[in-house]
């Protein structure tokens, strides 16, 4: 069984993401539920996700305390949906700064030690420069990609699973390059 949640901001791909790990959870012979809880998937807003897995799931929501993986596009959101993350559970946190919504009116630093504090709460946190890695790949816009590569490593789904996953949900034209960048996020971090 897997709780995970799926964290960033309208634009960076978290409900795709999410549609990804359900479609490869499905096909590893799991029963899989998702939900998007609160948020709006406009450019720059908050979207968290919650995705379960299961012989059997009954809800698609997860349990503050009881995330076993929560993956963040953005720090601040890594920040955001800790409480949900059980002691021990692990922490993917890309290294892009989005600049919350509400500072574009009234300008603040961004704040730093967000991974640290996460380590000091005693959650693994596993840091990747996703968009760099996607670059790499062939398109920023696929860092999203690069960090389920990460979590493909993390959870007990065969990578043939999440091969079929990406195969079901993307679109044909950009399936390859996709490829590309979940294969770097599964090399960026000897596991």
């Amino acid at each position: 069984m897997a709780n995970i949640i799926v964290a960033g901001v309208g634009g960076q791909g978290v409900l795709l993401a999410t549609d990804v790990i359900a479609a490869a959870a499905v096909s590893a012979g799991f029963d899989a539920k998702k939900s998007e809880v609160h948020g709006v998937a406009q450019r720059g807003g908050s979207v968290v996700s919650h995705v379960r897995y299961a012989e059997k799931v009954h809800s698609p929501l997860c349990v503050p305390g009881q995330v076993d993986l929560l993956i963040a596009f953005e720090r601040l959101e890594a920040l955001r949906s800790a409480h949900f993350v059980k002691k021990d559970g692990v922490i993917i946190v890309n290294n892009r700064e989005i600049e919350p919504i509400q500072f574009l009116d009234e300008p603040k630093p961004y704040p730093t030690g967000v991974e640290d504090f996460l380590e000091k709460k005693n959650f693994e946190v596993l840091r990747i420069d996703a968009s760099d890695l996607a670059k790499k790949a062939g398109d920023v816009r696929a860092a999203n990609v690069v960090v389920l590569g990460l979590a493909s490593r993390i959870l007990d789904i065969d990578e043939r699973h999440w091969t079929q996953g990406l195969s079901q949900i993307l679109p044909a034209k950009i399936l390859e390059l996709n490829k590309k960048a979940f294969a770097k996020g599964r090399e960026a971090f000897p596991l």
